[in-house]
C-alpha cells in the first residue's frame, strides 16, 4: 500500500521534473493514432463490480477557479479512502481546451477521464474516441436502473444510440439575465420581468434609447454555443433547427424565419464588448440577456459594484405567448475515452463523484450540478439554482448531432447576417437549410 503523505511528495517531485522537461502534458495512456482508441480489455459485468480501484488516472477538464479548489479537495479524499489509485488532473484553459483534447486523440495521450462538453459527444463517439459506460462498476444492473437514479431526462445529453458515455455535470438551464437598475430607470416593475417573447419586445422599446447605444434585448452574436441555445428557444425547440429526425435543416419554415425576423428587429449588432453579451450586460448597455448560472459570479467579478438580486436579476427563458415553455440546456459531462487501459477505475472515480455526499461541496462552493435524483434539496438556499430546478421540466438540449461544430457555426454565420442586416430572415433561413444539406 503507497503511503498518501509520501506519494503527494513523490507526486510533486515528478511534476516538477516533467514540466521542465516538457512531458507533463504527454504523460498519459495511449490510444490508437486515429483516435479510435487501443485500451487494454476491461473487466465485465461482475468482474468490473468486483475490481479493485488502483493505479493512475489522468483527469483533464477545463479551469475553472471556484471548481479547482473543490476538485483538489476531493481528490485527497479519494485517494485516502482508495490508496491504490494516484489521481493526476490537469486543468487546461477553457479556450485552448478542445483543441489540446483533439490533440491528446489523434495522439496517442487521450487521459483516462475528462470533462467534454456533452454536445461534441456525438461526434467523439462515432469516431470511437469514447468507451460506454458499465453499469456493474456504478453497482446498477442496467443503464436503466441506472437512469432512475437521476431526474428525468437527465441522462439525455450523455446518450447516443441508446448507451450512455458519460454522467452529466456542470448542468445548465439557460437564463434570461435582467438588470434591475435599468427596468426600475425606464419604468417597468423590477420584480414582473417579461415572460413572453412578445413582452421582451415591447420592454425593449421602452429600455433602447434614440442611437441605440443603449437597449433592452442584446443578442449574444459570434458565440457558437449561444447561437444554438437562443435559435433552440426562438425557433420552438430543437424541432425548429433541424427536422426530428435530425437529417435535415428546416430553419427555412415559418418558425425559423419569425425566430430571425425576431432577432433582427431587437438589440444593436454595433455593439462591441470583449467579453461579449455579458460584458454589454454588465455594463449596463443592455439590460436583457441569455447566459447560464456561472455568469452570475463572472459579472460580479467583471464589475465589482454589481450585486446579484440588486442591479440584475434571472428569470425563465421567456415564451412565445400560447406556446410550450422551452428552456434551453447544456451540460459538461465526465467521459472514459476508449483508449484509456483504466477505464473501470476511471468509472469508479466518476461514480464517486456522483455521490450526493460528494455533491453538496460541488453545488454549494462551485455551483456545479449533476442532476441527480433530488439535488434541488441542496440549492433551497440559491434562488438562481432553484429556478433552474423548475426549469428541467422544459430542458431543450438543441440538436444532438455528429456535425454538431458545422451546425452551430452555420447557426452563428446566420445570426450574425440578421443582425447586421446584410441578409434577409428568409433568405439567411434558406442559404443555412442550403449549407446543412451537404453536412448532415
Amino acid at each position: 500500500m503507497t503511503d498518501p503523505t509520501r506519494r503527494h511528495l513523490l507526486r510533486a517531485s515528478a511534476a516538477g521534473l516533467l514540466a521542465g522537461s516538457g512531458l507533463l502534458g504527454a504523460c498519459t495512456p495511449g490510444s490508437s493514432d486515429d483516435g479510435s482508441g487501443s485500451g487494454a480489455e476491461q473487466p465485465k459485468g461482475k468482474a468490473a463490480a468486483a475490481a479493485k480501484p488502483k493505479g493512475t488516472l489522468f483527469v483533464w477538464m477545463h479551469e475553472s477557479g471556484a471548481y479547482h479548489k473543490v476538485f483538489m479537495k476531493l481528490r485527497e479524499q479519494y485517494e485516502r479512502e482508495f490508496p491504490e489509485v494516484t489521481v493526476e488532473p490537469q486543468f487546461i484553459p477553457v479556450g485552448q481546451y478542445d483543441t489540446k483534447l483533439l490533440t491528446a486523440f489523434t495522439g496517442g495521450t487521450s487521459p483516462d477521464v475528462c470533462k467534454i462538453g456533452a454536445w461534441h459527444l456525438h461526434d467523439h463517439v462515432a469516431k470511437q474516441r469514447m468507451a460506454p459506460l458499465v453499469p456493474e462498476v456504478f453497482k446498477a444492473s442496467s443503464t436503466d436502473e441506472l437512469a432512475a437514479r437521476f431526474e428525468p431526462g437527465g441522462l439525455e445529453p450523455v446518450t447516443v444510440n441508446g448507451k450512455i458515455y458519460g454522467l452529466p455535470v456542470d448542468f445548465n438551464t439557460v437564463f434570461l439575465l435582467y438588470r434591475r437598475d435599468r427596468f426600475e430607470d425606464a419604468g417597468l416593475d423590477p420584480d414582473r420581468p417579461p415572460r413572453t417573447w412578445e413582452e421582451v419586445e415591447a420592454f425593449s422599446k421602452r429600455l433602447t434609447n434614440s442611437d441605440k447605444s443603449k437597449v433592452g434585448m442584446q443578442w449574444v452574436i459570434g458565440e457558437p454555443q449561444w447561437s444554438v441555445q437562443q435559435l433552440t428557444a426562438l425557433a420552438g425547440g430543437t424541432g425548429g433547427i433541424l427536422g426530428d429526425d435530425g437529417k435535415r435543416a428546416v430553419l427555412s419554415r415559418p418558425a425559423g424565419v419569425k425566430a430571425l425576423e425576431y432577432v433582427a428587429g431587437l438589440g444593436n449588432a454595433k455593439l462591441r464588448d470583449p467579453l461579449f453579451g455579458a460584458g454589454l450586460f454588465g455594463k449596463g448597455t443592455s439590460a436583457m440577456t441569455f447566459s447560464g448560472y456561472f455568469a452570475i459570479d463572472m459579472l460580479t467579478t467583471y464589475n465589482k459594484k454589481l450585486k446579484f438580486g440588486r442591479d440584475f436579476d434571472v428569470a425563465p427563458v421567456p415564451k412565445w405567448s400560447g406556446g410550450k415553455q422551452i428552456s434551453p440546456a447544456y451540460s459538461w459531462c465526465w467521459s472514459v475515452p476508449s483508449g484509456s487501459s483504466n477505464q473501470t477505475t476511471a468509472w469508479h472515480f466518476v461514480n464517486w463523484l456522483q455521490d450526493k455526499e460528494r455533491q453538496r461541496p460541488q453545488v454549494e462552493d462551485a455551483g456545479i450540478i449533476s442532476p441527480v435524483k433530488g439535488w434541488p434539496e441542496l440549492v433551497k438556499g440559491d434562488k438562481a439554482l432553484q429556478l433552474m430546478a423548475k426549469e428541467q421540466p422544459h430542458a431543450d438540449f438543441g440538436p444532438q448531432i455528429k456535425p454538431w461544430t458545422e451546425m452551430a457555426k452555420a447557426l452563428t454565420d446566420t445570426m450574425a447576417a440578421v443582425a447586421q442586416g446584410s441578409q434577409s430572415p428568409k433568405a439567411a433561413a434558406k442559404a443555412f437549410d442550403q449549407r446543412m444539406g451537404s453536412v448532415l
